[in-house]
């Protein structure tokens, strides 16, 4: 952080790691067009809808700090939630200058980015099927990620199911980012 004092002012300047890229006109362009996509007969808003129901329903009381709860933006946005693909680990939305596309035989992480909140779901575009497991490792709560291992190698013909994607479902927890507003807090599910 730097400091300086103008005219009697002072403005401080941050820097962020979260993105170097510069967000330009064209940036502008093509993160509004990637709300146009579709899927398995579904716009991107209304998977991602589907996300934001999920987790609104696993966080109840994110709504009285967020006074909408999960939510999709006029960006196309799910608003405080991170985005991984499985498949191709550089299709990810964490960050306001980046566009998950949606695609058949795709596997997807997502979660609040908040510590506190961030139960872990994994959906699955199968064909015409959105496929969701909620709150993974949650004991009594959730799905077990080993439901998920079963399911992609017993119901995704389409994919080839090798061992690094077997690897990336099993150890989901780092493909994403969150942020802990209590230094002290664990994450909620293992």
């Amino acid at each position: 952080m730097k400091c300086y004092i103008h005219s009697g002012f002072i403005v401080l300047l941050f820097s962020t790691c979260i993105s170097s890229r510069r967000t330009d006109r064209k940036d502008i362009i093509d993160i509004a067009a990637c709300c146009q996509d579709t899927i398995a007969g579904r716009s991107k808003k209304e998977i991602l809808n589907v996300f934001a129901d999920v987790l609104n329903g696993l966080v109840p009381n994110y709504n009285r700090t967020y006074t909408k709860g999960f939510h999709v933006n006029n960006a196309c946005r799910l608003e405080g939630v991170f985005i991984c693909d499985f498949v191709d680990t550089l299709n990810v939305e964490r960050t306001y200058n980046e566009c998950i596309k949606f695609l058949d035989g795709h596997i997807y992480h997502f979660s609040a980015i908040e510590n506190e909140s961030s139960y872990s779901n994994i959906a699955i575009i199968n064909g015409e099927d959105l496929k969701i497991f909620r709150a993974l490792n949650c004991p009594g709560k959730g799905d077990k990620v080993e439901d998920v291992v079963r399911y992609v190698k017993n119901s995704m013909t389409g994919i080839i199911s090798n061992e690094a994607l077997i690897q990336r479902i099993l150890n989901y927890r780092q493909y994403g980012i969150y942020v802990m507003e209590d230094p002290h807090a664990e994450f909620i599910c293992k």
